[in-house]
Parts: C-alpha cells; sequence; structure tokens
C-alpha cells in the first residue's frame, strides 16, 4: 500500500498576446479552460479514485503564475462536480468555501480539521492552491524580479527564435551555461521541486497524522520536464530525458502520476511505468 502519492501536471494553455482572458480563471484561454476541464473529467479524476480508501488528497501546490493556480481550480471544481453524486464517498472542500479573510489562518484550518475528523470513511479532496517558493520561476532563474525574461532565457531564444523543443535541449546540453550566462540548473530545478512536495507533504502530516496523504502540483513545462526525468532516473541530462520522455517536452495539462511505498517508487507517465529505489525521503 503507498504511503504517499501526489501528480504533477502543466498548467492549461495561456493568454496569447491580445487575448481577453477570464477574471475566474486568469492566464487561461477560452480554450486552456475547457482543456483543463476535460483533463480533470477524466485523469485527475482517475489519480482521486485510485488513492487510498480514506485519502485525503491536496491539491495545493503552484507557482506565482496565475495560470498555474487557475489550472487547479478548474480541476477541483471539475471533480467537484463528479464526486458530489457521490457523498458517501466523496467531500471536496473548495477554496472558496474556506477562504475567509474574516477568519485567521488558525480557525481556517481548525474548521478543515473538523470536516475531515467528521467524515473518517470518506475520500477529502481540499482545493486550496499554494505558491510554493520551490516552484518559482524568479527564483529559477528563467525570469527577473519584475517578472521580465532573464538574460539567459533571452539568450536562448536568440540562438533557437523560439524553437522551444531546441531551447530545452540547449538548456540541458550546457547545463544552464551559455557563454558567460549562467541559469537555471536542470538538476537543481527537479530537486527543489521534490523540496517543494516534500515541505507540503509534511506541513499537511502535521494536521492529517492518521489518513494517507496524496497531493496534486501544477507547474511549468521544462521544469516539471526535469522531475520527472530526475524522480524516473536520478539524474537530469539530455539522454534521461529523452529516454524517459521521448522528443517532446510536457504538453499543457498532461499529467503524471508518483507512488511511493517504503523506498520504492514508481511514476507513471506517457503510458510507461518507471521504477526506481529512493536514496532520499519524501
Amino acid at each position: 500500500m503507498p504511503n504517499f502519492e501526489f501528480f504533477i501536471s502543466r498548467h492549461s494553455k495561456k493568454l496569447k498576446k491580445g487575448e481577453k482572458g477570464f477574471e475566474k480563471y486568469p492566464g487561461l484561454s477560452e480554450e486552456g479552460i475547457e482543456l483543463a476541464k476535460e483533463r480533470g473529467l477524466k485523469e485527475v479524476l482517475d489519480f482521486i479514485e485510485k488513492t487510498e480508501p480514506k485519502s485525503v488528497i491536496f491539491l495545493g501546490g503552484a507557482s506565482e503564475i496565475a495560470r498555474t493556480k487557475s489550472t487547479l481550480k478548474i480541476y477541483s471544481e471539475t471533480l467537484k462536480e463528479i464526486l458530489q453524486k457521490e457523498p458517501e464517498k466523496y467531500l471536496v472542500i473548495t477554496q472558496k468555501e474556506i477562504a475567509d479573510p474574516k477568519k485567521s489562518y488558525t480557525k481556517i484550518v481548525e474548521e478543515v480539521l473538523k470536516e475531515i475528523q467528521a467524515n473518517p470513511n470518506k475520500k477529502v479532496v481540499i482545493d486550496f492552491p499554494l505558491f510554493l517558493k520551490q516552484f518559482s520561476l524568479i527564483k529559477h532563474g528563467w525570469l527577473n524580479k519584475k517578472g521580465e525574461y532573464s538574460d539567459y532565457f533571452k539568450k536562448l531564444t536568440e540562438i533557437y527564435s523560439k524553437d522551444a523543443e531546441k531551447m530545452f535541449e540547449l538548456w540541458l546540453k550546457t547545463e544552464g551555461k551559455i557563454e558567460n550566462i549562467k541559469g537555471p540548473s536542470p538538476q537543481e530545478i527537479a530537486k527543489d521541486y521534490l523540496e517543494g512536495i516534500k515541505r507540503l507533504k509534511k506541513f499537511l502530516q502535521k494536521f492529517i497524522k492518521d489518513r494517507p496523504i496524496a497531493i496534486g502540483i501544477v507547474g511549468h513545462s521544462w521544469e516539471l520536464d526535469t522531475l520527472i526525468t530526475y524522480l524516473s532516473t536520478g539524474k537530469v541530462d539530455l539522454e534521461n530525458f529523452k529516454k524517459v520522455c521521448g522528443d517532446e517536452t510536457i504538453k499543457e495539462t498532461e499529467l503524471g502520476s508518483v507512488s511511493i511505498e517504503g523506498n520504492k517508487l514508481k511514476l507513471s507517465y506517457r503510458g510507461k511505468v518507471f521504477e526506481k529505489s529512493l536514496n532520499y525521503s519524501l
């Protein structure tokens, strides 16, 4: 029986330049909203259904970029619409229901815990997208503090004229160094994501001690590709990426799922299953 499970997903399709967005789902295009709903109805629902009985599933890890949180929000709303048809099996608690600016953080946590404890035999899905600094595009060096593209990313764009796949391959080949410009380290980004997941799990375990925990996170292309490669092989380089992912980086809303039992990790991605012994804790 897995003692921890999580899924990783890329955000849905973002707004194009000049395209009008939606206040409810900032950062996403109309096509992106529909794509996220479709993914929620299929892969995310499938993940929830396969978690251990009595699991508490927290849809909560995102970057500082709005489209990651919006994607998680759509997943949870889609799930609620489906899962509330089986109230004897599922309880879905959304951010809208619990985020009250008049209440303290402690009070909100207490009320959520009461809900969980009052439903000991149900799976509980909690939607509360949190920005994790370990997922930050600014921290990793893709953006500067003003939210503009970094010099390193501009250099990649200059070399390959916005051919994203070739830019990604060059990033892996050079390990984030071009000429005298130092950019993000692929290996360190993967480790940073893992640290964010680990911290989120530890935070949940403080309050939920006697039930299985599962987590859902939404991040960005390239970054999630390094995480998937690291989880399955232990080393992020172009050869291992191609071995695991093929020739394409993760697509909008594409999903990978991970289960951990003891020191054994199993990653399911693109119809393949990768198993690995862990030399670190999660």
